[in-house]
């Protein structure tokens, strides 16, 4: 009974690892997202680019800054920081695209979807823009939601294609938070307002086709 359970009480235990590699002139590292790897391991975006195996041990890392980024389906990494880069399955640059934003997301047709607004990009207005590229980064079309001359302020802060092969925006306007979903042209179809909370961070469609997202309030 004992040797069956020492494989269950192993199992059950996490870890914590924490990274000191420092690039880019940080002093310290700051992670803004992670995601686990289909070797099982994780990559996190951040001031440095870190690899690691399933236990958090380091693989390798890269010198790029990067505001997100994401596995891609050939194994490699794409992500968004001094543009958009891709890179082979050990952080090697493959190509670098001229592209600015937040959010990048690899899409069903190989391509790359992502938000731009405000202070990410060199366009001035605070309004939010969805952005579509080919499978080689090149851009194919982007979308403007509620123009900053009419509605005034507002910004995106997440994108995720929904299960209709559109997409799921979460971001505020004025201050309040919107949800935008389009089709796959990132022409909106519908838009929701959501009260009682100050700003969306975060969200993901739900298996059952709805929604769930986190946010805050300054109460």
């Amino acid at each position: 009974l004992i040797l069956l359970c020492l494989p269950m009480i192993g199992f059950g235990q996490g870890w914590v690892k924490t990274y000191n590699t420092s690039f880019n002139g940080y002093d310290g590292n700051i992670s803004n997202s992670v995601e686990e790897t289909t070797d099982g391991g994780y990559i996190s975006f951040g001031t440095i680019i870190i690899k690691t195996n399933s236990q958090g041990d380091t693989l390798w890392t890269k010198p790029y800054w990067a505001n997100s980024g994401t596995q891609t389906i050939d194994g490699g990494y794409a992500f968004l920081g001094a543009g958009l880069i891709k890179t082979n399955s050990v952080g090697d640059t493959m190509w670098t695209k001229s592209l600015n934003g937040r959010s990048l997301r690899q899409v069903n047709d190989g391509g790359y979807v992502f938000l731009a607004g405000g202070q990410t990009t060199l366009i001035p207005d605070e309004q939010i823009y969805l952005n579509k590229t080919d499978s080689a980064g090149n851009l194919l079309w982007t979308k403007t939601y509620f123009p900053f001359s009419i509605y005034g302020n507002s910004n995106a802060y997440n994108v995720e294609q929904t299960l209709d092969g559109g997409y799921i925006i979460f971001g505020s306007l004025n201050q309040n938070p919107i949800l935008i979903k389009t089709d796959s042209n990132g022409d909106s179809i519908w838009t929701k307002n959501i009260a009682n909370i100050d700003r969306i961070v975060n969200g993901i469609q739900t298996t059952d086709g709805g929604y769930i997202f986190t946010g805050w309030e300054n109460n």
